[in-house]
């Protein structure tokens, strides 16, 4: 209550209500439905009505809430299970990074095996030990300026030098203009952020169609050691795969200039799309040869022990009391951790895997039946052609935009009006497709690749040519625009058009 529409609107957001003169567990039921915070909050009306099913039968009991209380998907745990010896060996190759031994770390496997999730356990043991963890991941489907991993991780770098007390930032920027100079000149002009972090002092040119090459100078090089020497840092580039052959290079120059202490570089790659003849290949095994790199740490899938804990993780019970179903789930998903749970949310989807009272009822002989006929890309596709017309539109329009879109470029790009774009986006948000925070992205590659298979390639260029024509009207779109332009200028038909993309490209 309150005169004050602030005060009241400050209450709703984070004032704790007065907790009801009720039975006390009648009351915590009461309490956590008006959580602050929507995940601390019942996900489901199930959960709901177990715990007051629960409380009549026993009003005094010292039951857990909310513990057969499960969101519409079933999501992969928030820690890392089953890799206990790899997580080891990045410890390993961190701490001996930090004393100067710094030799790549090189991580491989099919996709939705762990490796990204594995990379990602690096970032609280560099910040442990009071460093940075930088991350770059290359996109399969992007040509932008902005698609690069090494650009991503100078970005992160810049936007964290700037974070820095005054007289600290000031003691990084002296001495980068000092070690850039001339080269960051360039590298300013292709990363907005590091032209803000010098302050100027290196006036950024414009680029040309010989700005790409400033990747394979020393520049990148000098950067992280400049920085490395006063400040650890984890550098981490995820899908090496379709990194081009300028940014292999960079990565080559970076790995082939030696250890630096305080500077880990960890790269990850899917095996399968490196055959011999790929650049990523010959870089491998030279690195291997010349000492610059230890073989490849190779995830392969979970073993029994292994998918018992993920799928217990998931379901939230005992992994002795899911043995028996990990191990039916396992025939079909081989022990990738993605496909388990993705395997997992489909069987409860079905009906056959359903919420018991001490636990999950399944039958093994319809499990069994269903993961023998259902894979991956399967799953994937049944569920995004369940999500509503306006949410796959919205997908398909993601899979062009790149990994990590803001919301405003996504409603332009597709003429939804912003107030209906999270509304149209819930849906595949609650069936664990995207996540829709400060940016929408995809929870996963594999999503991303089987949302681009929604439309025919011909429809998904024209689709790409509309989008290009409404980001071209409005001003601060104009590099998305050329993007979307640029692999389908083949379709423009007229002069007028023509020119518009021309200058947006150029």
């Amino acid at each position: 209550t309150g005169h004050d529409p602030l005060e009241l609107m400050h209450a709703t957001l984070v004032g704790t209500p007065a907790a009801p003169d009720l039975p006390p567990r009648l009351r915590d039921i009461i309490m956590r439905l008006l959580e602050k915070d929507p995940d601390q909050r019942y996900q489901s009306a199930e959960g709901l009505a177990h715990d007051l099913a629960r409380w009549k039968a026993d009003p005094d009991g010292d039951w857990e809430l909310g513990d057969r209380d499960f969101p519409p998907f079933l999501p992969a745990p928030p820690t890392l299970v089953g890799r206990d010896p790899q997580i080891g060996t990045l410890i390993a190759a961190l701490d001996r990074a930090l004393a100067g031994d710094g030799r790549v770390v090189l991580v491989s496997g099919p996709p939705g095996i762990g490796k990204s999730a594995l990379l990602r356990t690096l970032r609280p043991l560099i910040a442990a030990r009071d460093g940075w963890f930088l991350s770059g991941k290359y996109e399969q489907f992007r040509t932008g300026v902005d698609a690069g991993g090494m650009g991503k991780v100078i970005g992160t770098l810049a936007r964290l030098l700037l974070a820095l007390p005054e007289a600290e930032l000031a003691s990084h920027r002296q001495r980068l203009i000092t070690a850039l100079e001339p080269a960051g000149k360039m590298l300013s002009g292709a990363v907005p952020e590091l032209d803000v972090l010098l302050g100027g002092q290196v006036a950024a040119e414009p680029l040309d169609v010989v700005a790409p090459q400033v990747w394979a100078t020393g520049t990148l090089v000098t950067l992280l050691h400049t920085v490395a020497v006063h400040r650890p840092l984890v550098v981490v580039i995820d899908d090496l795969q379709w990194a081009t052959g300028t940014s292999l290079r960079a990565l080559d120059e970076l790995v082939t200039a030696g250890p630096t202490p305080g500077l880990l570089v960890v790269c990850a790659y899917r095996d399968e799309e490196v055959d011999a003849g790929h650049p990523l290949a010959a870089l491998v095994s030279r690195w291997e040869r010349d000492g610059l790199a230890a073989p490849p740490l190779r995830l392969a899938g979970l073993d029994r022990t292994g998918l018992a804990e993920l799928t217990g993780a998931v379901l939230h019970v005992e992994p002795t009391a899911v043995a028996a179903l990990a191990d039916l789930i396992g025939t079909a998903s081989s022990g990738n951790p993605y496909a388990t749970v993705e395997l997992i949310n489909a069987l409860r989807a079905e009906g056959l895997l359903t919420p018991a009272e001490t636990g999950w009822d399944w039958d093994p002989y319809p499990v069994r039946d269903f993961v023998t006929r259902h894979r991956l890309p399967q799953l994937l596709t049944a569920r995004l052609e369940q999500q509503p017309p306006a949410t796959r539109h919205l997908l398909v329009a993601l899979t062009c935009l790149g990994s990590d879109v803001p919301p405003d470029l996504l409603a332009t790009a597709t003429a939804t009006p912003p107030a209906d774009l999270r509304a149209h986006l819930a849906p595949a948000v609650t069936d664990g497709l995207i996540s829709a925070d400060s940016t929408v992205k995809f929870r996963h590659d594999l999503v991303l690749q089987a949302a681009r298979d929604l439309l025919p390639a011909a429809e998904l260029d024209r689709s790409r040519l509309a989008m290009a024509r409404r980001l071209a009207e409005h001003d601060g779109y104009e590099q998305q625009a050329a993007e979307q332009y640029l692999p389908v200028t083949g379709l423009i038909g007229d002069d007028d058009e023509r020119r518009t993309a021309a200058a947006l490209l150029h």
